[in-house]
């Protein structure tokens, strides 16, 4: 009998308890996973709003552990949390103090370690599944790759894209049949059901 599968977009719960100490030169960005963007200045005084790409997420909940990566590659740590906002939370970075070093850091990505979430069985991040073979057992269909993951309403939705075509998936029973991380595969049933379109 297939388990229900459940997908956590990035740093939906984190660990609590003491946090450990961030060394910027020993920071590893392969060993993070993207929970929120720089948005936009807030105020005057260098601080600026962090969306999260979950809102529900509590990954801003420990800004000790935040790492922000700038668009130049450049990574930051100490953020120091100002507030709450819609769909996220305002921060500042020591040496930011203008509205305008604020606006430079827009479009940043901000990262948690990956030593902080936590998976339940059967919860995948939508960060492992994106570059994952998507497989229909039963038929033996290559069906790609997964280019994207979102979701609709009540579920799940894998974007699977080979070659010049892409397909929504439900990432859900009965059409979800297994996950393997580890070989970086991800198999369903049903392939033929869904219509492969032109990518535009």
């Amino acid at each position: 009998m297939n388990q229900r599968r459940r997908m956590l977009r990035p740093g939906r719960r984190v660990t609590r308890g003491r946090s450990p100490s961030v060394d910027p030169p020993a920071i590893e960005l392969a060993q993070t996973v993207e929970v929120a963007v720089v948005a936009r200045p807030h105020g005057v005084r260098g601080a600026f709003k962090v969306q999260l790409h979950d809102p529900a997420s509590e990954a801003l909940e420990q800004p000790e552990l935040l790492v922000v990566r700038r668009p130049t590659g450049e990574l930051l740590v100490g953020l120091v949390f100002v507030g709450q906002c819609e769909g996220g939370a305002i921060f500042q970075l020591p040496g930011v103090e203008s509205r305008e070093a604020a606006e430079e850091l827009r479009g940043a990505t901000v990262h948690l370690p990956r030593s902080a979430l936590v998976l339940e069985e059967g919860e995948y991040l939508y960060a492992d599944l994106v570059g994952c073979a998507v497989k229909d057992r039963e038929l033996g269909l290559d069906l790609g790759t997964v280019h994207e993951v979102f979701s609709a309403g009540a579920q799940d939705t894998l974007v699977v894209r080979r070659e010049n075509e892409e397909r929504l998936i439900p990432f859900v029973a009965p059409w979800l049949v297994e996950v393997k991380l580890t070989e970086r595969t991800i198999w369903v049933s049903g392939g033929d059901q869904w219509e492969a379109t032109p990518i535009s």
